[in-house]
């Protein structure tokens, strides 16, 4: 019986880990300048007016760019279904200036029953707000706005239901939930539409702006881990404050982007003002502002860089992160010494799991670990590292644990 328990055990564990890393149900990405859904699931979307595909989010990506005249796409109207039950549709969104509200996305009928079974994302032109709405009729629903974040020309937009809350994200930070008790099923024969509704011409314009990285989900993205990992770090410094040793430097280490050119201010202590990663050798504690200048647009984000003179060094304070999130969105995806330039060698530096396996070393004191070993990933959990070290002609030891999440 004990062995038959085990198993069920085992069994359940292993179910809920593939859970947990399910894929989108639809994806699109438009790399490949078509509305392919790229998990397979659904066929691909009608493009209609010639849309132009513009560079988008992440690296060798593509986009599509709505110009405000009559750009759409129609999407599977399969995909409906999808909002039957949980699920989740997240996106990347960068729009332009206008006179009029315009419509992003919409599931609906005529606009003079806009709310009547109907799902849309709208832009305020007014308030600069993007606006989510999934009702039912036009008494029971849910309506949810948000401003976008001006540092940026790209804002990642999340939309949840689990149960009988609906969420809306922006960059992965929650805005609020609304209950809704009401079951919403959307109008049988209204169109799944990208840069357009029927409100065109009435009370909105076209959509005039960008749409990126389309996916949805089968469930309600709820886990901040899960949030991360469909955010990309798009106009933005990988390396977040830091702190260096009067006299060090290192490379400046920036996200992907699409635009034309950068400038980093202020210029003291950088190696160029126009480098996208430029070496930073700051004899004072700088914060640091990079524009992303992309003509129509600029994103821009900062960074402070800490110097610390020999005599204002803590020696036993060795600084590592108490959990990182190795889920490949290329923020805290590894995991090493935060102060290494304290260190003036290292002895070990050595990982190991809650039953005291060895999972990785190194001497490097600059060298991060993945939470790999053998080539496979580690599960979520807790892990201690042990480290010894010389910092000022004096040895050190330290050990600590850590957890990974997922």
């Amino acid at each position: 019986m004990v062995h038959k328990i085990f198993i069920y055990i085992t069994l359940c564990l292993f179910t809920i880990q593939l859970q947990a890393q399910v894929g989108p149900v639809a994806y699109y990405n438009f790399d490949d300048c078509t509305a392919s859904d790229q998990a397979g699931t659904f066929n691909p979307g009608a493009i209609h007016d010639n849309i132009d595909c513009d560079c988008g989010v992440g690296e060798n990506s593509n986009a599509f760019y709505f110009d405000g005249s009559a750009d759409t796409i129609l999407l599977d109207s399969n995909m409906k279904s999808l909002f039957n039950d949980d699920f989740s549709i997240g996106f990347y969104l960068w729009v332009e200036d206008a006179a009029q509200n315009y419509p992003i996305m919409s599931i609906q009928g005529d606009c003079a029953t806009a709310r009547d079974s109907a799902f849309f994302v709208r832009y305020s032109a007014n308030t600069q707000e993007v606006i989510v709405e999934f009702t039912k009729n036009f008494g029971e629903g849910v309506s949810i706005r948000t401003s976008l974040d001006t540092d940026f020309c790209w804002n990642h937009i999340l939309f949840t239901k689990e149960g009988t809350n609906y969420s809306l994200y922006l960059n992965g930070v929650f805005i609020e939930t609304v209950l809704l008790q009401s079951v919403v099923t959307l109008g049988e024969d209204f169109p799944f539409v990208i840069g357009s509704s029927p409100c065109v011409g009435i009370t909105d314009q076209y959509f005039n702006g960008r749409i990126d990285d389309l996916q949805m989900f089968n469930f309600a993205l709820i886990e901040t881990e899960d949030i991360n990992a469909i955010l990309r770090s798009e106009d933005m410094i990988v390396t977040r404050d830091t702190t260096i040793f009067e006299g060090s430097s290192f490379i400046m280490d920036v996200g992907t982007s699409c635009a034309n050119q950068i400038e980093w201010t202020p210029p003291q202590g950088l190696s160029s003002t126009t480098d996208f990663e430029p070496e930073v050798n700051a004899n004072m504690t700088t914060t640091y502002t990079a524009v992303f200048d992309h003509g129509t647009c600029q994103s821009q984000d900062n960074i402070t860089v800490s110097v610390l003179s020999q005599d204002q060094i803590d020696c036993s304070n060795i600084l590592v992160p108490n959990a990182f999130t190795p889920n490949n969105d290329g923020l805290n995806d590894d995991i090493g010494i935060s102060n290494a330039f304290i260190i003036d060698d290292i002895g070990r530096f050595e990982i190991y799991n809650r039953w005291g396996m060895k999972l990785w070393e190194t001497n490097n004191k600059s060298e991060r670990w993945d939470a790999t070993y053998l080539g496979e990933k580690m599960p979520s959990g807790t892990y201690v590292y042990k480290i010894e070290y010389t910092c000022l002609g004096d040895t050190y030891r330290n050990s600590a644990s850590f957890n990974i999440l997922k």
